[in-house]
């Protein structure tokens, strides 16, 4: 089994450079955002004061299936991590906001 993985590479590593190889190998990869986010206080006493702020991180973490030939019906898996301010919707007044995700994203 060795000697015929050897074999492969060595034939692949005679290629002429600019050669596609096919590849059929799942890699891991890691996404990381951290913000600092302004957390708007609509209801505080003195309008001139200044608004709060807090750490905003966002992590993703998955699997990616690389080949060279078409990726189309490939799925990348992935999970995903937030904790800071909300990131959605208009008025992001809500500090303390966890999401924890499982995702699945195919190419089509």
């Amino acid at each position: 089994m060795a000697n015929e993985s050897l074999g492969d590479l060595k034939q692949q590593l005679l290629q002429p450079p600019g050669t596609k190889i096919k590849t059929a190998v799942w890699r891991p990869y890691v996404s990381v955002d951290a913000r600092y986010r302004t957390v708007f206080d609509y209801a505080k006493a003195d309008p001139a004061a200044s608004d709060a702020r807090r750490l905003s991180t966002n992590l993703i973490v998955g699997l990616k299936h690389l080949k060279v030939e078409e990726k189309r019906g490939e799925p990348d898996f992935f999970v995903r991590l937030y904790s800071g301010v909300n990131p959605y919707g208009q008025l992001r007044s809500q500090r303390d906001f966890f999401l924890f995700g499982i995702g699945l994203h195919v190419f089509v």
